[in-house]
């Protein structure tokens, strides 16, 4: 499951799908992880990529260019984090 949920946060907002959300899915029922350790990867892959926004937000020079990062940052978070962690509950959605 771990490189199902980094191959679906390293698409980035342009190329997530629902067929990455059905990896990790797929992924989290063939390995048998519990919804507690599913939501701890997740965690720990969603907080590498938003530790990548803000580094990146942080090394632009033009205030404008920095809030456009952290607004990508929320995008991310809003269209491939947000629906992975739905993903991961039990009974959601079901």
């Amino acid at each position: 499951m771990p490189q199902a949920v980094e191959d679906a946060v390293n698409a980035g907002i342009d190329r997530f799908s629902f067929d990455d959300r059905d990896n990790v899915k797929r992924s989290q029922k063939e390995l048998r992880i519990p919804e507690d350790l599913a939501k701890e990867i997740l965690d720990t892959v969603a907080r590498k990529a938003f530790i990548q926004f803000i580094s990146r937000s942080r090394s632009q020079r033009d205030r404008l260019e920095a809030a456009k990062e952290l607004k990508r940052m929320v995008f991310f978070s809003n269209i491939v984090v947000a629906p992975l962690l739905e993903d991961t509950q039990v009974g959601v959605g079901c």
